[in-house]
């Protein structure tokens, strides 16, 4: 198996945390949307048509409430581990989107 497919397995792994970690959190959060799409899309194609968007995900504003930022996947593709499965461009766009929206910068994002 390649680097690369292993970085989308554990890039997919990190996905369903993310959906399941709030879930069962005391905050019971129910993300199906994004559950959704990883089922249909799988987890780096669910993330990209995320970062994409134009739009603020209801789930990312959700996350920001219940203080997990660092679950979004908006965060996740920053993690140095995943840089060769996204572009420099939508890397920048997650990034903005989590600064500019949230005043967040995740933890182990180099800004690269």
């Amino acid at each position: 198996m390649s680097s690369l497919e292993e970085a989308k397995i554990l890039f997919e792994k990190d996905m369903w945390n993310s959906y399941t970690v709030p879930l069962r959190s005391r905050h019971h959060y129910n993300a199906h949307i994004f559950r959704q799409n990883i089922e249909d899309y799988g987890g780096v194609q669910a993330a990209k048509n995320l970062i994409e968007s134009d739009n603020i995900p209801y789930g990312l504003t959700k996350l920001y409430e219940i203080e997990m930022l660092d679950l979004s996947a908006e965060a996740l593709i920053l993690k140095p581990e995943y840089k060769s499965l996204f572009t420099p461009q939508l890397r920048e766009i997650a990034r903005q989107k989590l600064k500019i929206h949230y005043e967040y910068i995740a933890q182990w994002d180099t800004g690269e």
